[in-house]
């Protein structure tokens, strides 16, 4: 959802914007567009990945492709969408490749130091939190990638692999929480400091949904079981 329409890439190199009455507008990017996944949308701008052994990363604002001329290149395949934030009227698009390569533009340029190498393997890409971009290997290892051309990262406990991992994050009573899960049926919760949160793990898996399911003025954590059961956890 981009503002007040969807957002849906066509094969024929073309983005529609569709609102809610069934009008659209065209808006052409390139004859070789190859989206596989869901385009990262972040206030005025939507950011686009078509994938290919030399991937490419588009930006539109405001109905229009700024960069059609010049887009953002990637040198290798990766999986998912870029993150996409600003940042002091910068915008910052991160991605990772599959082979663990991650890049930082600024402004549509390649930043300084970038791409940095992990040596892990990735079938998710990154989620931006906190000046910090956020990710999860096929080895159940957290990553946080920072601005300033560093990382940090973090063992889930008890799993062993993520080949179909989830990660978001998410604020949840003023605070921003990094939600994380692999190939089993436990969530994890950190702060944007790789710091175990209260209360978790929990059993469950993907993305979690903060609500007040009961109406008693508490916070429960929604999450989906392995056994296809959506589960309540009040939480601390």
């Amino acid at each position: 959802v981009y503002k007040e329409s969807y957002v849906v890439p066509t094969k024929d190199g073309s983005i529609l914007f569709v609102d809610s009455n069934g009008n659209s507008e065209e808006v052409y990017i390139g004859p070789d567009l190859n989206i596989k996944s869901r385009p990262s949308v972040s206030e005025d701008y939507i950011a686009l990945y078509s994938r290919g052994f030399e991937g490419e990363i588009y930006l539109i604002k405001d109905r229009e492709c700024i960069n059609r001329n010049n887009p953002m290149i990637i040198d290798g395949i990766g999986f998912g969408s870029p993150a996409i934030t600003k940042i002091d009227g910068r915008v910052i698009v991160g991605f990772l490749t599959q082979k663990g390569e991650f890049y930082l533009f600024e402004n549509g340029n390649l930043a300084d130091g970038f791409p940095i190498e992990t040596g892990k393997v990735f079938t998710t890409n990154v989620v931006f939190g906190k000046n910090a971009f956020y990710t999860l290997s096929e080895d159940a290892v957290i990553y946080r990638f920072n601005l300033n051309r560093t990382f940090s990262c973090v063992k889930l406990p008890d799993i062993n692999t993520a080949k179909e991992a989830f990660i978001c994050s998410k604020v949840f009573e003023g605070s921003e929480g990094i939600y994380a899960s692999g190939d089993s049926n436990i969530i994890y919760g950190f702060t944007p400091e790789l710091e175990l949160l209260m209360s978790f793990p929990l059993a469950g898996r993907g993305v979690p949904v903060f609500a007040d399911v009961n109406k008693d003025k508490n916070t429960n954590c929604l999450v989906l079981s392995i056994s296809r059961e959506i589960n309540s956890w009040r939480i601390k």
